[in-house]
Parts: C-alpha cells; structure tokens; sequence
C-alpha cells in the first residue's frame, strides 16, 4: 500500500525492481538472520509494492553489516547507539540512565561506519557490476525523491 502511494509513478520502476531483486537474492546472509528472514518473506505482486519491500530488505542487510562492524570494534549495542544517536535514542530503546561516558569510545563508532560502508561498496559493486550498478543508483535517486 505504502510503495503503491509513494513509488507508483517512479519512473523505470520496473528495471530497477528487477536489478534490486537480483542483488537482494544474491546478497551473502551469513550472520544476518533478520536480513534473510526479510528476503525470504513473499514480496508484492506490484512493482511499488515490491520496490518498498526491496528497499526495508537492502535497510535489514546494511544494518545487520552495521551490527557485525559493531562488534568487530568493540562497542556493546548500548555503547553503538550511544555513540551514534545518543542518550535519546538509548531510552527509545529502553535502556535506563545513568548512561556511561562515551565520549572516548566516539572514534569507535566512526571506525564501525567506515567498515560498513567499505563492506557495503564491495559487495553492492560485486553484486551488480558496472551496468547494474548505474540502473541500481538512479532507481534508488528516483525513490529517494519520491519519498516524503
């Protein structure tokens, strides 16, 4: 219903469907349940539809890259989103005050994005080479735009 409101005049929607869905299928999941839970999950029959799903998935898979950078620097969940977002956000998630000083852990946070991102790149560019790549960044510039 979303992608139908927001995504059904995108225009090339339906190429960048069928790129999006051939790099989700391929996509590595190990260490990533939530992000193969996504994938496995039955998808629109509309290509709006299915371009928000893809959209939520591809969220599922980098944050999962996100939480094993994480932990690969060291910070605890509590510490990731301290680092990041802040005390405001820790409370969202339930987490109670007095919250540790973070301020020297900062750097940490900052290593975690780049590992993800560098890790991100890699396996999008791997996944969908040159050609793919280019339908893959201006389809996901068109949904951005259509996005409130």
């Amino acid at each position: 219903m979303w992608g139908e409101k927001h995504y059904g005049g995108v225009e090339g929607l339906e190429e960048m469907v069928a790129v999006t869905e051939e790099l989700v299928d391929g996509l590595e999941g190990s260490a990533i349940p939530l992000f193969v839970g996504w994938r496995d999950a039955a998808r629109s029959e509309s290509s709006p539809g299915r371009a928000a799903q893809l959209m939520q998935i591809l969220r599922e898979w980098r944050g999962g890259i996100h939480l094993v950078a994480t932990t690969a620097v060291g910070l605890s969940p509590l510490e990731a989103i301290l680092t990041n977002e802040g005390p405001g956000q820790a409370k969202f998630f339930g987490w109670s005050e007095p919250f540790p000083d973070f301020a020297a852990i900062k750097g940490r946070h900052d290593e975690a994005e780049e590992i993800t991102d560098r890790l991100c790149a890699s396996a999008l560019a791997d996944a969908l080479g040159d050609g793919g790549y280019a339908t893959f960044e201006a389809g996901v510039a068109r949904l951005r735009a259509a996005t409130p």
